[in-house]
């Protein structure tokens, strides 16, 4: 659904609240040069792009002041940094839910060269040509025709020559937008997240931990502030959680899902804070434990936050105690266990071994071209973990096979083979986000391979042609060179 509406129009919504901003956006970061670009753009008449706004309807906790109550709000999804720059241009003020350190008041125009710049005393102060443009646009043509008279000789020629120029900057207020709209009648959150990122590609993303905080900020009007007292409390002991681990967790103990949709966006406020109440409590006995039962003394000693989301559940379900010692010490036990898996972080893989043919009983070569396609599909994603010396099933079977296949029977071997094999088929500029470490688990010696992503491009020689694989879900595969192409353009913007 869309709507055409011009800038005066949008402005005034703005200034009855009826357009608002949700807690998940950032605030206002333009700098002068966006500012200047943008009104010359409305001016010339160029396209500046379409705006988009999210109809929700219960009103909603919104930066500066809460909704009008008539059943819904328009929260401004994209569009801020532009009518939040056109409000202060033509009402001299900030809007309501303006947050930020600069607004741009001094604008400047050139009736005789249409040039715009902010003010420079050296070049305008006696320059009859030079106009301010908010003093102009909040006056309007004719606020400026009726007091021509009274200006002096010089000025009043000036813009009496360039009417035809006043009156065309004046038009900018009638400039019209599409305004296209999300409603929860036609897009489910997936939807509405998915929309936004790729209209903001160049801001900051929305998550849907975002989105659900601005709706548990409807009914909970006080929860952001709750949540960012907690976080600065854990903060101090080394545990800096974020917004989405604790919206995740809210979720899980009020509804039993970490899933923010279905059951979670139909809980009253007073199962929210209940829930709140318990998570709080758990947490910080959970950090209690981490500290001094498992040496771990901050969120850099773990893999993921998200391993903490389970733990932090079990309790809040328990009056934020474990029930006894044993428990707490297996606690301990499965962390540690959930970190090396990698249970709760990005994506993992498991192969058997590197060369050993588990099921032949031979060496075979081929099975090192299956783990570095592996890698590479981690390096050109988001990065990952890769077990050597599990099976499928995630039972540790070790890496004995490919020690003996090796001149040097142990882990050092095992770890030198591997960085050959790397440096051979995906080039030595890869070692740095490659690290290898090994484990003991029920006996059996297993290789974990963090993969951090690449900040280029990474290609497998696949029959003398460079292959481009991609990890996607929960596989790894060769992208059609099109495909590539495309993917690579953007997310190196167009490395080689």
């Amino acid at each position: 659904m869309h709507e055409v509406k011009s800038i005066q129009e949008l402005l005034s919504q703005i200034g009855r609240d009826e357009i608002l901003l949700p807690e998940f956006q950032r605030g206002y970061v333009w700098r002068p040069d966006q500012v200047r670009g943008l009104v010359r753009s409305l001016y010339r008449k160029h396209p500046t792009g379409h705006l988009l706004v999210w109809r929700t309807y219960k009103p909603s906790r919104v930066r500066g002041g809460t909704a009008a109550g008539d059943g819904h709000s328009l929260m401004l999804l994209d569009g801020q940094q532009r009518l939040t720059t056109l409000y202060v241009l033509f009402r001299g003020e900030a809007p309501r839910f303006y947050e930020g350190e600069e607004l741009f008041f001094d604008l400047y125009f050139n009736v005789q060269t249409e040039e715009f710049h902010f003010w420079q005393k050296s070049l305008m102060a006696k320059n009859p040509a030079w106009i301010g443009v908010h003093e102009f646009l909040s006056e309007t043509l004719n606020g400026l025709l009726e007091r021509l008279p009274g200006l002096d000789a010089e000025r009043r020629e000036v813009l009496q020559a360039n009417l035809a120029r006043l009156s065309r900057l004046d038009q900018i207020r009638n400039y019209a937008y599409t305004v296209d709209q999300v409603t929860g009648d036609d897009f489910g959150v997936d939807e509405v997240v998915e929309i936004f990122n790729r209209v903001n590609r160049a801001g900051t993303p929305l998550t849907k931990a975002d989105l659900a905080l601005a709706h548990v900020c409807s009914i909970w009007p006080e929860a952001r502030a709750e949540m960012r007292g907690f976080q600065k409390k854990m903060a101090e002991q080394g545990f800096d959680v974020s917004f989405d681990f604790l919206v995740r967790c809210l979720a899980a103990v009020a509804t039993g899902s970490v899933l923010l949709e279905g059951s979670f966006v139909k809980t009253p406020a007073s199962d929210l804070q209940r829930a709140w109440t318990e998570m709080q409590a758990a947490f910080e006995h959970l950090v209690g434990v981490l500290r001094h039962d498992a040496f771990i003394d901050g969120l850099d000693d773990l893999p993921t936050h998200n391993v903490l989301v389970p733990a932090t559940v079990y309790l809040a379900r328990r009056e934020g105690q474990f029930p006894t010692d044993a428990i707490k010490r297996r606690f301990v036990r499965w962390l540690y266990l959930a970190g090396l898996w990698a249970r709760y972080s990005g994506s993992a893989e498991f192969k058997s071994s590197l060369r050993w043919d588990v099921k032949e009983q031979r060496v075979n070569k081929q099975l090192e071209k299956v783990v570095v396609k592996t890698l590479a599909g981690f390096l050109n994603a988001e990065g990952g973990t890769l077990l050597i010396g599990v099976d499928d099933a995630g039972a540790a079977i070790g890496l004995a096979g490919d020690y003996e296949a090796l001149r040097k029977h142990d882990r050092d071997g095992f770890e030198q083979q591997l960085q050959q094999v790397v440096a051979r088929d995906l080039g030595e500029s890869v070692s740095p986000y490659l690290t290898v470490t090994f484990n003991e688990i029920d006996g059996q010696d297993v290789c974990h391979v963090s993969v951090d992503p690449s900040d280029h491009p990474v290609y497998v020689d696949e029959q003398q042609q460079a292959v481009f694989f991609l990890r996607a879900g929960n596989g790894t595969r060769p992208l059609p060179v099109d495909e590539a192409v495309k993917y690579v353009q953007h997310r190196w913007g167009g490395a080689a």
